[in-house]
């Protein structure tokens, strides 16, 4: 490629509340950026002896509000630098809206 090539790039504005005419943050989504769906829990779960026969049982904490995420993970390498930069952001949106984002940003990545 020479240096007047013209690449398109996608990129992800986000804003930061509704009406706002201007971008919070502009992440451009590379090669080297990887977009995954994760599911944030934290495992809490506390057991406890009693009940007849000695029966253990288990309180389940409750869900937290932004569980289903999805995961930018950007990657890039400077001029003359041997350690990568790595960026991670995380948002937060219901689950088929998860998933919904997280295949269309992959789909424009392999496009």
């Amino acid at each position: 490629e020479s240096s007047d090539t013209i690449v398109p790039t996608p990129i992800l504005l986000s804003h930061r509340a509704p009406g706002v005419p201007y971008p919070a943050n502009i992440i451009e989504l590379t090669e080297s950026t990887v977009i995954m769906a994760i599911e944030r829990t934290h495992g809490d779960t506390t057991t406890t002896s009693g009940g007849k026969g000695g029966e253990k049982q288990q309180n389940h904490q409750p869900e937290e509000w932004n569980r289903h995420c999805l995961q930018i993970v950007h990657t890039q390498h400077q001029d003359n630098e041997t350690t990568p930069k790595t960026t991670t952001r995380i948002f937060t949106a219901p689950t088929v809206e998860r998933n919904e984002w997280v295949f269309a940003m992959n789909n424009a990545l392999l496009s």
